[in-house]
């Protein structure tokens, strides 16, 4: 529980006092409370492309996630030891690729 405010402030009743009179030090300390409660942030994989010659080169931050393929974007599968960087030949069929954690 985290209480903000008083009930005695300018004889507001309960439902009112107490809303908005965080002082600037009381408005930091519930933010970093907040932040801590809600866990480290949660950092979306960036999916790059590179055009090589006749192939792309697919590479991703953070290293750690897993690529994943699909034809239609309807289903994706896992592509099999696939690290970053990896090359895709341009002659292979239509394809979508994604990162997931």
């Amino acid at each position: 529980m985290f209480l903000s405010g008083s009930r005695e402030a300018d004889g507001l009743t309960s439902h009112g006092a107490g809303i908005f009179d965080l002082t600037e030090d009381g408005t930091r300390l519930f933010l970093n409370a907040v932040a801590y409660l809600s866990g480290p942030p949660v950092t979306a994989p960036v999916l790059t492309v590179q055009r090589e010659g006749g192939n792309l080169i697919l590479s991703w931050q953070p290293t750690g996630g897993t690529l994943e393929s699909s034809s239609d974007l309807a289903a994706w599968t896992p592509v099999a030891g696939a690290t970053s960087p990896v090359t895709v030949p341009m002659t292979a069929a239509q394809a979508f690729y994604r990162v997931r954690q």
